[in-house]
């Protein structure tokens, strides 16, 4: 497994999200001054070139492997998107592993009631894509999940971002229609957790965020919504993103 390992202190685990890389937490590199950061590239993502067994419990296990090679016994985890529903499923499989959970931007259930539909419009998706440039999928990608997506320097950092890797871009859609909710279990965890959202947030809208927070422990939770954003709030406004999760982690140690 790729992975960038920087910095000394307490660890912290950042999760990217679907077609992401983990060159996506590049403005997150500064909290390396006061922790250690392990930036995993999931299976199918980035330069990965491992496409079997693709699925959220598969991405989880990989991280918690990762961690094992590293002798890393607990750590805070920060999942975006995809990488958020990937934490909580790291917290269901290994919760003596966690510290706290940042879920940022992500959802927390997906029903198997749209798992035909859904299955059945991404492969549409599919074979639309795969007429397509890598670049211009990425660009059409890009205008979608920012909010200010007139400013050309923020396009191009929120380029970056994301990678098109496209048997792992198929695997890992087509693994996502099964179906899963960690909002039972949100109630009953025990370690603190700060859950992001933005309010222009296109992909995982504000909507998801506030619902998590309903369902989780109000005596370890906390929300916080980024106004004028869209999916990628640690991108988009990195400085204060970065003080959020500082002030977060510093509460919690």
């Amino acid at each position: 497994m790729n992975y960038i390992d920087i910095g000394q202190g307490e660890t912290i685990v950042f999760v990217h999200g679907f077609a992401s890389n983990m060159e996506s937490w590049t403005y997150q590199f500064d909290l390396a001054e006061n922790y250690h950061l392990i930036i995993p590239e999931l299976r199918g993502h980035g330069k990965s070139e491992v496409y079997e067994d693709i699925s959220i419990q598969q991405f989880a296990k990989d991280v918690l492997e990762l961690l094992d090679e590293l002798k890393i016994e607990k750590a805070h985890f920060c999942g975006l998107s995809m990488g958020g529903v990937i934490v909580q499923e790291i917290y269901k499989q290994q919760p003596n592993r966690v510290v706290s959970l940042i879920l940022s931007n992500t959802f927390s259930h997906m029903s198997n009631v749209f798992s035909l539909p859904f299955t059945i419009y991404l492969k549409y998706r599919l074979k639309k894509y795969s007429k397509m440039d890598g670049n211009e999928i990425i660009s059409k990608a890009v205008k979608r999940i920012i909010y200010n997506n007139t400013n050309e320097e923020l396009i191009q950092n929120a380029k970056s971002a994301l990678t098109y890797n496209e048997k792992g871009y198929a695997n890992t859609l087509l693994s996502l229609p099964k179906g899963f909710s960690y909002l039972n279990m949100l109630s009953t965890i025990q370690v603190p957790i700060l859950i992001i959202g933005s309010k222009n947030d296109k992909l995982a809208p504000v909507r998801y965020a506030k619902q998590s927070y309903r369902k989780a422990n109000k005596l370890k939770a906390e929300l916080h919504i980024f106004e004028k954003a869209g999916h990628l709030p640690n991108i988009e406004h990195k400085e204060r993103y970065n003080q959020k999760l500082l002030e977060f982690l510093q509460s919690v140690c």
